[in-house]
């Protein structure tokens, strides 16, 4: 499990290094044959500076895309407004800005963990309502509506990636807004 993320500018710097070296190793190496130690080389960091951070690679992938969710989550604590195209277009937005990372993710088979992303929509459930729909139920089934929302989005964020991401970010929050409804 990733450590707490240190305010250490050094310790900061050495997290980012191991999760860009992992990237890096991803480009001309399979995921599964990645070691630790070779991770660590191409940091130029030593295995116990990874092992201050993280437990093992899948977590290095978690932090990084822990980085990304939390990133989106403070971008829309700036909006005004929270509207299902607003919210959908900066999540677009967002991944295509990080599109070689999803689609290092895909050439390796790797996925983001549906739990990984309902915990992020969870959070940002508690300051953006989905609308009538959820205020309808009773607080007990909400977390359905997040488990609905969060499987879903990630299933087209899945099908976007496969197909290229040739689709604007308007487009998809064109999408998600109707899906919204």
């Amino acid at each position: 499990m990733e450590t707490e993320i240190s305010a250490n500018p050094v310790a900061v710097r050495s997290r980012n290094q191991i999760i860009q070296a992992l990237f890096d190793l991803m480009q001309e190496n399979s995921y599964q044959e990645i070691t630790i130690k070779e991770i660590a080389y191409e940091s130029k960091l030593v295995r116990r500076t990874f092992y201050g951070h993280f437990s093992s690679k899948d977590d290095v992938i978690k932090a990084h895309l822990n980085d990304l969710f939390a990133r989106y989550k403070k971008d829309l604590s700036a909006f005004e407004e929270l509207d299902p195209y607003s919210v959908g277009k900066h999540f677009f937005e967002l991944m295509l800005q990080n599109k070689a990372t999803f689609m290092l993710l895909r050439k390796h088979n790797l996925s983001i963990p549906i739990d990984h992303l309902e915990n992020h929509f969870q959070e940002l459930n508690e300051t953006f309502s989905t609308g009538q729909k959820q205020t309808d139920l009773p607080k007990e089934l909400h977390s359905f509506v997040t488990a609905y929302f969060a499987g879903g989005l990630l299933n087209v964020l899945n099908k976007w990636i496969d197909k290229g991401m040739t689709q604007t970010p308007h487009e998809m929050a064109l999408f998600f807004t109707h899906m919204a409804k």
